[in-house]
């Protein structure tokens, strides 16, 4: 009798290991009905969940890194200030920096040439054109040198008073500024702003209270800039004038020092994405780099949605751990025990055994409900979730 009720027990914890091998993507019913709970109730929210292991690695995310462009801002800068130098205007201005941003694809660029659109300036093609890594673009137009250029340019000045009174202004107010030079002369600076997400100071309060232990915002802008913007949405940790891969680097050693490291941004960070133990692409419908770097795509360009996937895993984990414990090994245990015993039948094991599944599925579908109790008075709720799509 000893001997078949330590079989039974070994028996009904077997679930454990199929739990801890499969990672969540098992199929096992206490974890599986969980999973296909959750997947496919934020695919219909706007969010795409590339199974268990996803899962299991989000609920036990400990660090999340944000991307500052396009994730904790809308992603469309403006320019908000045009500063001449010397004897120019700022229509001279203004249009001798969109004739060198004319051929870049970079955000700052579109900035620039939707303010000389808006001016109504004629703007000509550029007979040379090239861009300077982690600088700025160059241009050559009728024998002139045309060139936009960050801080960095500075070094290279001789008289750099003026423009470096300028940058220390504009970053000081959050803003990205940049230099306008014809023939390595600087004839004015041109201030570009990008304006928070509406719900990113929210968002950022509830990753903090769901358990996330550190929150770092990861940029190539400049220190005074990312510090403005770092301070505005209540981020006490970021990372200024970073390249790509130095974010690369940046995320490798927080995983050095132990963290579940959860990466956010979008289809430009692809790399940062595949590198983190989480990456969570903004923005993604219809962009295929973001879908297929990121472990989660949100379509709905709604920050709002991490705090709450994210809080929704962690609710996985509990969940799946008490379909394992009360449904799998406790019920387990009993019938089997039960059976053994002789008090129960196999037509009446088979009842239990069901009878469990179904308790199993209903204890998953309480995750349809789900909402952030920790949040005060903008609880992003499913309900919410949904109506961001």
């Amino acid at each position: 009798m000893i001997i078949l009720l330590v079989l039974a027990a070994l028996i009904a914890l077997i679930p454990l290991f199929t739990l801890k091998g499969a990672k969540f993507g098992g199929s096992d019913d206490a974890g599986s009905a969980a999973v296909s709970e959750i997947t496919g109730s934020e695919y219909q929210r706007g969010a795409l969940i590339k199974g268990g292991i996803t899962l299991e690695t989000a609920g036990k995310v400990t660090t999340i890194c944000l991307d500052k462009t396009g994730t904790l801002t809308v992603g469309r800068p403006q320019v908000v200030e045009i500063q001449p130098f010397a004897s120019y205007t700022q229509e001279e201005v203004l249009s001798t920096a969109a004739l060198a941003e004319k051929r870049s694809e970079h955000p700052l660029a579109s900035a620039v040439m939707n303010e000389a659109k808006r001016r109504k300036l004629s703007i000509p093609d550029p007979q040379e054109f090239s861009s300077v890594f982690g600088r700025g673009v160059h241009c050559v137009y009728e024998g002139t040198t045309i060139e936009v250029s960050n801080r960095r340019r500075l070094e290279q000045l001789p008289d750099s008073e003026v423009a470096r009174t300028f940058l220390d202004a504009q970053e000081e107010k959050g803003r990205t500024a940049l230099l306008v030079l014809k023939n390595g002369e600087v004839i004015g600076g041109i201030s570009i702003a990008d304006a928070l997400r509406e719900q990113a100071v929210q968002a950022i309060k509830e990753m903090r209270k769901s358990g996330i232990k550190r929150i770092i915002m990861l940029t190539g802008d400049n220190e005074k800039t990312a510090r403005s913007i770092s301070q505005q949405v209540g981020i006490t940790e970021y990372k200024a004038n970073l390249f790509p891969e130095e974010k690369l680097e940046y995320i490798r050693s927080l995983q050095k020092e132990g963290e579940v490291v959860a990466m956010v941004g979008d289809g430009i960070d692809a790399p940062a994405l595949t590198l983190s133990d989480v990456g969570i692409a903004m923005g993604a419908a219809g962009t295929d780099v973001a879908i297929e770097s990121a472990d989660m795509a949100l379509m709905a360009d709604d920050l709002g949605m991490v705090p709450f996937t994210l809080g929704l895993s962690r609710q996985a984990l509990k969940i799946i751990k008490q379909n394992i414990w009360v449904f799998a090994v406790c019920v387990n245990i009993a019938g089997i025990t039960l059976a053994t015993s002789g008090y129960l039948s196999p037509i009446a094991a088979a009842v239990v055994h069901n009878v469990a599944s179904l308790f199993v599925v209903l204890n998953s579908a309480r995750m349809l409900n789900f909402k952030l109790n920790y949040s005060e008075s903008e609880t992003f709720s499913s309900k919410q979730a949904q109506s961001a799509v």
